[in-house]
Formats: C-alpha cells, structure tokens, sequence
C-alpha cells in the first residue's frame, strides 16, 4: 500500500553548492539566481524526462475549459461591478479633494487671519506696556507733587503757627500801649481838672473871662485826647 506523502522538496546544486530549494512549504535560492536560468531550466526538463509528462484526456481539458469560461465570466462580472465601485470611490475620492481644497482654503484664510490677530495683540501688548510706563511715569509725578505738597502744608503750618503767635503778640503789644494811653489820658484829664480849679480859687473876678477862656482852651485840648483815645480803642 503506498504510503501518504505529507512532505517533499527538491534541491538544485550548481558546482557543488546549493543554488535553489523548492519544498511542499517553501521556496528559495540565491540572491543571483536569476544569473543561472538555463542551469535550473535544464534540470527541471531532466526532472520531467525522468518522471515522465502526464498528458491530459479530452474530457477533463473541456471540464478545466468551462470552468475556466465560467471564472472568466464570474471575473468579467465582477471587473463590471469593481469598476463601479471604482466610480463610486472615485466619486467619492473627487469629492473628499474638493473638501480638502476647501478645508485647505480656510485653513489659509484662517492662517490670515490668526496672523492679523496676533499682529493686533502685539500692537496691543506694546500699547499695554506703553500705558503701563506712562502710568508709572505719571505716578511717580503725583508721589513727588504729593510730597511736595505735604512739604509746603507743613511749611504753611509752620507759618499759620507764626503768624498767629505774632498776632497774638502784636494784640498783647496794642493792649498794653492801649492801657498805658488810657492811663496817662486819664492823668492827663486829673491833671487839667486840678490846674482849673488851682486857677478859679486864685484869680479874682477881673480875670474870670481870661480863664473861661484858658478853660475854653484846655477842654479842646482834653476833647481831642479824647477822640485820639476813641480812635485807638480806647
């Protein structure tokens, strides 16, 4: 009974060395295989005039004929609705280009557009910072007239203080000269009372109208003592 093959392989050797291996689960040779050809060729053909060709019988040439007719028509129908799908995909692939151009169009204008923006937050950073040295520019100003100020509120201060104590100085000085005019007045008035009454008990009648007259002449005098001491106060 002939045993089942499970495995098989053929090896060509070319001047001794291994140039190509063909198994029922791998083939490979060398790199420069393509360089010996004829070699592998005429030991394939020396390997089928060993063994021998099996010609094929007419009956199974027409089964493998038709069923080659029906695979070629199977293909055509499916080559028919490939290249449907091929439209369709290519449809679809035109589009999906359009989307991108579009996409890509609004891309650019949003590249723009960002660029603008960042263009303006620059231009507003440089007037932020601007502001900013300008307000520290201007609050340094207002500390230096604010001290300045305090300065000459405490040198006004000073001066208020002075001048009131001057002031008070200077009503003390009126006062007391007030009150050393009132007295040498009021002297003076005892004084001119006294002489008047001296020169009445003196002089006899013949006189009288010399000293009404002298009389008339003292209350002048005491009269404008007596305005001049209103004037300042008194």
């Amino acid at each position: 009974m002939r045993k089942e093959i499970e495995t098989w392989a053929v090896e060509v050797h070319l001047n001794g060395e291994r140039a190509l291996s063909i198994g029922h689960g791998w083939l490979s040779g060398r790199d420069d295989i393509d360089d010996f050809k004829p070699e592998i060729r005429r030991c394939a053909e020396n390997l089928l005039a060993f063994i021998g060709e099996d010609l094929p019988d007419v009956t199974d040439l027409r089964t493998r004929l038709a069923a080659a007719e029906q695979e070629v028509e199977r293909m055509f129908h499916l080559n028919v609705s490939t290249q449907k799908h091929a439209d369709n995909l290519l449809a679809k692939l035109h589009e999906a280009e359009k989307e991108r151009d579009e996409a890509k169009a609004g891309w650019e204008a949003a590249d723009i557009q960002i660029s603008i923006e960042a263009g303006d937050v620059m231009r507003l950073t440089t007037e932020r910072d601007e502001l900013r040295a300008e307000n520290e520019r201007l609050a340094k100003i207002v500390d230096a007239q604010a001290a300045n100020l305090k300065e000459r509120d405490g040198r006004i201060s000073s001066y208020s203080n002075a001048l009131e104590r001057e002031i008070e100085l200077r009503t003390a000085a009126q006062q007391s000269a007030k009150e050393q005019f009132g007295a040498g007045c009021m002297k003076g008035h005892d004084l001119i009372d006294a002489t008047l009454v001296g020169l009445e008990d003196l002089l006899d009648g013949k006189f009288i109208m010399r000293v009404s007259d002298f009389k008339f002449t003292l209350n002048k005098i005491k009269a404008a003592i007596r305005e001049a001491a209103k004037e300042r106060g008194e």
